[in-house]
């Protein structure tokens, strides 16, 4: 999954499968699921697979293209499985894993702007990457400080990327993802 966060372009037809749904279980979380079984240590709850699609939908657009598949790890340190036997997606729980992040991504909503049927957000952002330094991209390549100072969030910020979300009205009123666009 790690390959979709190198692009500067994305589409609500060009963003993979496995993103769709890993994004779909950040914005909406794991409590839809229902408890289903235990497997050793592991609790497994289960969604219907018409359930994660018309969540996908909402986000996405109908005619986002999404075919569904499976994604891990989400929200945590859990795994997303489709069972098309039964038609229901199943989150295996491994609690008690994790690891340390040595990064941290700050981001910022800067300007909302409605133009016709379309709604776009621009955000800025940079990352910290440890003891490391301020990056401007997802590879830490192109670097902003040697040092990072919470005090200069302003100029992290002017200096960052800027991500430009575009949102389309549905035909239901409704807003969904079309596009976004990074310019570093």
């Amino acid at each position: 999954m790690e390959e979709v966060f190198v692009s500067q372009d994305w589409t609500n037809k060009s963003l993979t499968d496995d993103v769709k749904l890993a994004m779909y279980v950040v914005i909406n979380g794991t409590s839809q699921f229902q408890y289903d079984r235990a497997e050793g240590y592991i609790s497994v709850y289960k969604l219907s697979q018409n359930e994660v699609l018309n969540g996908i939908n909402e986000i996405f657009g109908i005619d986002n293209g999404y075919n569904h598949t499976s994604v891990g790890p989400v929200a945590g340190c859990m795994d997303l499985k489709y069972n098309s036997n039964n038609a229901v997606y199943e989150l295996y729980d491994q609690r008690g894993c994790g690891d340390m992040s040595v990064y941290l991504l700050k981001d910022k909503i800067f300007k909302t702007v409605k133009k016709g049927d379309s709604i776009e957000v621009t955000e800025k952002f940079y990352f910290v990457l440890g003891n490391e330094g301020v990056y401007k991209d997802f590879k830490f390549t192109q670097k902003i400080a040697d040092l990072y100072d919470q005090n200069n969030s302003d100029y992290y910020f002017e200096n960052g990327s800027t991500v430009t979300y575009t949102f389309k009205l549905a035909e239901d009123g409704s807003y969904y993802f079309d596009n976004s666009k990074i310019t570093y």
